[in-house]
């Protein structure tokens, strides 16, 4: 049946304000989680990914990193993830496939230049909502609301070796992607088909270039720093509502993004690897609503903490196998830059804390790998009803090397 424009803009309203109960983690956060960007051996190490001791994976945190010696490298990561998601007494089980990371590294062999291509995942978000209510002539209707999709990060790399201890590099990114926000109102007697169906997706675009810088300060002792410049991208917002046959771009704006700043340190003690990174990022003042319609009410916590230990493995191929893997463990804490609203005047943070175990098996003599991590965490806390989800995710990453680009030496 159609319906008038009001309903098309009540259901706009309501995808903006902060939902009374929330089934899935990322209803408030309009882009969705922020990832760890890193691949799968980064984030079985605990996610230390800004001050690796080693050059065998390229690096996708910091661009100084992002080297692949005298040989042409590439790197793919892949990871799946199942959880389960309760709030306010209701509960979803979700799960979900995606890829963590692509990267392809050239060697340039002019003056230690070293360049590459990457492709990697900033936010991603799933969520499911729905609600039962009753209206004032007692008739029981549904309101649910779903979404999808995140950002992405594609660059140009660039990193160059400045004598035996110092590295730089520079990422030429753009940061692009899109999310999808369905909201459906409907009596169940009458339905289908629904008596209001909005869709609304907003897209981001945007050039954002990212320094890095690795110094080897002593043998066995490495840090890394990366600083992603603050710019402006092009949001657009476009509504459907299919049930009425409407179908407008209804905001193009420019926007400001975020910079963000790292840190990451490498220690070599009692035959380990020591890592440590801490990042920070603000999207609390980003404006990704209708500016005609009430903001959705956001506070930044942008800073995200990764500890891990490793244990390398052992050059010599006649050394035991199980010496023959790298060994990893790490602890991760992520704080969301949005905030639920558990009830009016309160607020309830949400933070996540994982656990990763992984390994690195070398899959021959000449440097390729296969990078396994298993991580477990928690969002939220549950309590009084504010959302709690608990998740596992499988990981796995393979990096591995060629002559293709290799200079013949006579």
């Amino acid at each position: 049946m159609n319906v008038p424009r009001r309903s098309l803009w009540l259901g706009l309203g309501l995808l903006l304000l902060p939902p009374a109960r929330a089934v899935g983690p990322l209803t408030q956060a309009p882009w969705g989680e922020p990832l760890w960007a890193g691949s799968a051996a980064e984030l079985g190490r605990g996610g230390a990914g800004l001050a690796l001791l080693d050059s065998s994976r390229l690096s996708l945190s910091n661009p100084a990193l992002f080297h692949s010696g005298r040989l042409t490298r590439f790197m793919t990561g892949f990871g799946l993830t199942r959880s389960r998601v309760e709030a306010g007494g209701l509960s979803e089980l979700m799960s979900a496939g995606h890829f963590d990371s692509q990267a392809l590294g050239v060697p340039l062999l002019w003056q230690d230049l070293h360049a590459g291509f990457i492709l990697n995942p900033l936010t991603s978000m799933d969520y499911l909502q729905a609600e039962r209510q009753t209206d004032s002539a007692g008739r029981e209707y549904v309101s649910s609301l779903k979404g999808g999709g995140g950002l992405s990060r594609a660059g140009l790399v660039f990193s160059r070796a400045w004598g035996g201890r110092l590295r730089t590099g520079l990422d030429l990114g753009v940061v692009f992607g899109s999310v999808l926000e369905e909201w459906k109102h409907f009596y169940p007697e009458s339905a289908p088909p629904y008596d209001s169906w909005v869709e609304q997706r907003r897209s981001l675009l945007g050039f954002q270039p990212k320094f890095g810088l690795h110094w080897l300060a002593r043998p066995g002792l490495g840090l890394g720093l990366t600083f992603t410049l603050p710019t402006q991208g092009d949001l657009t917002v476009d509504v459907e509502n299919p049930g009425n046959g409407v179908d407008d771009e209804v905001l193009s704006q420019r926007v400001d993004l975020p910079g963000e700043a790292a840190l990451g340190l490498a220690w070599r003690r009692g035959g380990l690897d020591w890592l440590l990174d801490l990042r920070m990022q603000d999207w609390s003042d980003v404006p990704l609503g209708l500016t005609n319609l009430p903001a959705q009410a956001r506070e930044d916590r942008p800073l995200g903490l990764a500890l891990g230990v490793e244990l390398p493995a052992l050059a010599d191929f006649n050394a035991p196998w199980p010496r023959r893997v790298s060994w990893r463990a790490g602890l991760r804490r992520e704080e969301w830059y949005t905030r639920q609203e558990v009830a009016a005047g309160r607020w309830a943070d949400l933070s996540t804390l994982m656990v990763t175990l992984g390994a690195g098996v070398p899959l021959k003599a000449g440097g390729t790998w296969l990078d396994l991590a298993l991580e477990a965490g928690r969002t939220g806390s549950g309590e009084s009803g504010a959302l709690q989800e608990d998740f596992v995710r499988l990981r796995l990453g393979l990096s591995a090397r060629d002559l293709w680009f290799l200079r013949p030496t006579y």
